[in-house]
């Protein structure tokens, strides 16, 4: 898997694509994919590769993913000298929402990652690193879940030199949904397929 990129939003998108057969550049990435003070956002992950030509599904059950107060406290982070009236009006899941991408608000669960590796699809996480492994460092990740065995999957982690472990699949999905961030869309996973026809070329540049 692609191991080039300084981030792990962007390896982990290059992968996926490289998994699929899928045309992009470097560019047509970062044109999605934002380095913001808290982390990446799944959501921008979700819509760069749904603009890239897979189906996807951001998978989350967390509560306050539409709550205004929230997403106007992250943006602040980004942008602290903004005024109140300049910040945006719709937040990131509802942007999203409006340009492809599905939402199932569930728990990410065990059965159904089992089902998509099981019909050959590679499944984004957002997790926390330290919760597997408390050396590893603070904060929340991305990596692919790839089948392992029935006790384990086989991660893609582009935060650790971009190596592929084993991990028991109970330590993993706490990983995903226990992990501490101001960012709504952090405990959460994507699913994905390729649309029909496959685009041949990346999005143009915006």
């Amino acid at each position: 898997m692609s191991n080039h990129f300084t981030s792990s939003d962007l390896a982990v998108a290059a992968a996926l694509l490289d998994y699929y057969g899928l045309p992009y550049t470097q560019r047509s990435l970062t044109d999605y994919l934002h380095q913001h003070v808290f982390g990446s956002l799944m959501t921008e992950l979700a819509d760069c590769l749904f603009q890239h030509g897979l189906n996807t599904t951001l998978v989350t059950a967390e509560p306050n993913l539409f709550t205004r107060e929230v997403w106007k406290e992250l943006y602040l982070l980004d942008y602290p000298k903004t005024l109140p009236d300049q910040l945006p009006s719709i937040n990131e899941v509802e942007r999203i929402i409006k340009k492809g991408v599905l939402l199932r608000r569930v728990l990410p669960a065990i059965p159904e990652i089992d089902q998509e590796l099981a019909a050959g699809r590679p499944v984004v996480i957002s997790y926390a690193p330290a919760l597997l492994d408390p050396l590893r460092q603070p904060g929340i990740s991305q990596a692919i879940l790839t089948p392992g065995d029935e006790q384990t999957y086989t991660v893609f982690e582009p935060l650790l030199d971009a190596q592929t472990t084993r991990q028991p699949k109970t330590s993993l999905l706490l990983a995903i949904t226990q992990g501490q961030s101001k960012d709504p869309t952090a405990r959460s996973v994507i699913f994905s397929t390729v649309r029909q026809p496959a685009p041949t070329a990346p999005p143009p540049v915006r």
